[in-house]
């Protein structure tokens, strides 16, 4: 599904990654000094938002910056038709010809959700909800990036109406 990027998205999502990077100290734990990552993960849970408040699923979003450390809660929690809490990570692809959804190994192992939500910015002022997975469809990868990630291809994430349908299945 496509979701439009509002100015109004792109303005906080620029006023939360400022606020990150004033709080940071050193380099980001990935270790990957990709442009204006924060800003693009920002954009792609603001569109999951819009996504989840158009398909009518309650949910729970945190933003919480800690000093020296990128993010200390879950992004979000969504609630499953039978009260079941399901933490979600939104791993944006930030440019229109990556195939993949990506997680720094160091990432993985300190905090882990229920499931991963793929969003890929198609331009500036769209964005495409791709799809979901959990930790254990991620593909471990030592060689293909700067530093060991995890990757899963957009192509190959579970159709997000599964997840609409409060039919994903937890471990």
């Amino acid at each position: 599904m496509q979701i439009e990027i509002t100015e109004k998205m792109k303005d906080y999502a620029k006023q939360c990654e400022n606020k990150i990077l004033s709080k940071m100290q050193g380099s980001n734990y990935t270790e990957l000094d990709e442009p204006n990552k924060f800003y693009y993960g920002y954009i792609g849970e603001f569109a999951f938002i819009k996504w989840l408040n158009k398909a009518g699923i309650k949910h729970k979003y945190s933003y919480k910056v800690y000093p020296g450390a990128y993010r200390g809660a879950e992004d979000f929690v969504l609630y499953s038709n039978n009260g079941q809490q399901i933490t979600v990570d939104v791993k944006t692809a930030t440019k229109p010809h990556y195939k993949n959804i990506m997680m720094p190994k160091s990432q993985a192992e300190r905090y882990t959700y229920d499931c991963y939500v793929g969003v890929l910015l198609v331009n500036d002022d769209n964005a495409k909800i791709c799809g979901y997975c959990q930790k254990k469809d991620f593909i471990l990868s030592e060689l293909r990036y700067k530093i060991p990630t995890y990757y899963k291809p957009l192509n190959e994430l579970n159709d997000m109406q599964r997840l609409r349908n409060g039919v994903i299945k937890l471990k």
